[in-house]
């Protein structure tokens, strides 16, 4: 527990040093938007059941940050929709295939939305039914 705190210590310390000289401090937020999404396979009568969470490099208040999210939360899940709804099943049993949807989904965010701040994406859920 001690070394924990120690640890903590001396990464806010650096953090602080890093700030008073003018370097830029990396600042990493995490968003689900919405509890899961449920999109139609193409080709098939089976469902997709996916909790996406969209790490985000950010320099912003909190409060600013949330009334944004909370704006375009409606966008993001209709883009990330868009692009699930014509996946095939086998296309979402394929290797590698969460790798792919990561590229996928943050370039539809980026270019769609101009959410350049997406790094990358986590999904909690990914679920075939």
């Amino acid at each position: 527990m001690k070394r924990l705190t120690s640890l903590l210590v001396v990464v806010c310390v650096l953090s602080l040093i890093l700030a008073a000289c003018g370097e830029a401090v990396e600042v990493i937020s995490y968003y689900a938007p919405g509890e899961y999404i449920i999109v139609n396979i193409a080709e098939s009568y089976r469902l997709l059941k996916m909790s996406p969470v969209l790490v985000l490099n950010r320099d912003i208040e909190e409060t600013e940050f949330n009334d944004e999210m909370v704006k375009i939360t409606p966008l993001i899940r209709d883009t990330i929709n868009s692009l699930m709804r014509y996946k095939t099943e086998e296309e979402l049993k394929s290797t590698g295939i969460l790798d792919q949807l990561r590229v996928e989904i943050g370039d539809a965010l980026r270019v769609g939305l101009g959410m350049d701040y997406v790094t990358n994406i986590y999904f909690s859920d990914f679920v075939v039914q």
